[in-house]
């Protein structure tokens, strides 16, 4: 029963800190949101670079990793330890 009474003694605390933030944040006279300049409206669409950016490098990652297997799958018949030892 003491080990209950302590977390929620611990719990209320923590509730009552949190209570106080949110109240002075929402009795702030200033807001976090300030405009700097006005919107307009785009004259010439934009096209859409970041799918066409992820596109590439995911071939990219595609192309090398497929480099990355083949160049380990080339390796594998080589007993370094014998060129190693050799030396």
């Amino acid at each position: 029963m003491e080990v209950e009474q302590s977390n929620g003694v611990e719990e209320i605390a923590y509730e009552k800190e949190r209570l106080y933030k949110l109240q002075t944040s929402y009795n702030k006279s200033f807001t976090a949101l300030h405009i700097l300049e006005k919107e307009s409206i785009p004259l010439e669409k934009s096209r859409p670079r970041r799918s066409i950016i992820v596109l590439g490098l995911t071939f990219l990652a595609f192309v090398l990793s497929c480099l990355g297997v083949l160049l380990i799958e080339g390796t594998r018949d080589i007993k370094w330890r014998e060129i190693y030892a050799s030396k």
